[in-house]
C-alpha cells in the first residue's frame, strides 16, 4: 500500500475532537489527509486525528503504515466505535477518488482506543463503493 500526503499539520482540536478523544484544551493533535492506494490504485481517502502526545509523527512515517508505527512504540489499538455509512461523492471526493460526483462510498468514521482503554485516533476513512466490501463479526456475552 502506498499513501500520498494531502494534508499534514500540527494544531488545537475542535471541540468535537476534545470531547472524543478526552484532551485538554491544551493538547494539540496532528491533522493528517491521506490519499491511500493499492497497485497504483486509488483504494481511499482517509482523514487523522491524533494527539501529538501519542508519538512524533512525520511524514515519511505517513508515507508507510501508521498504525505499524504506532505499534513498534507499544501502543496496541484494541478496540474501536466505528459508524459506517453509504454515502454519495461531494465533488472533491469525487476528485480526488478519481470517481464521478454522487458516486456510492462507503464512509466509516472511527474512534480508536489503545490497550489502556484510552481513546488515540479520531478518523474517517472513505472507499469507493463498489470495490469494497467489510464483514463483520458480532460476539454477544
Amino acid at each position: 500500500m502506498k499513501n500520498q500526503i494531502l494534508k499534514f499539520d500540527a494544531r488545537m482540536p475542535s471541540k468535537k475532537e476534545k470531547t472524543a478523544l478526552e484532551l485538554n484544551d491544551s493538547d494539540p493533535v496532528y491533522d493528517i489527509r491521506r490519499l491511500r492506494f493499492i497497485n497504483d490504485k486509488v483504494y481511499s481517502l482517509e482523514h487523522t486525528i491524533i494527539p501529538t502526545k501519542i508519538a512524533p509523527i512525520d511524514t515519511k512515517i505517513l508515507e508507510g503504515s501508521l498504525y505499524d508505527y504506532l505499534g513498534k512504540r507499544g501502543l496496541k489499538i484494541t478496540d474501536a466505535h466505528r459508524i459506517i455509512q453509504a454515502l454519495n461523492a461531494t465533488q472533491e471526493e469525487a476528485e480526488l477518488l478519481k470517481i464521478k460526483e454522487n458516486t456510492a462510498i462507503l464512509s466509516i468514521n472511527q474512534v480508536c482506543y489503545d490497550q489502556k482503554a484510552r481513546p488515540f485516533e479520531l478518523s474517517r476513512s472513505i472507499f469507493i463503493g463498489n470495490q469494497s466490501k467489510f464483514g463483520l463479526d458480532v460476539h454477544l456475552d
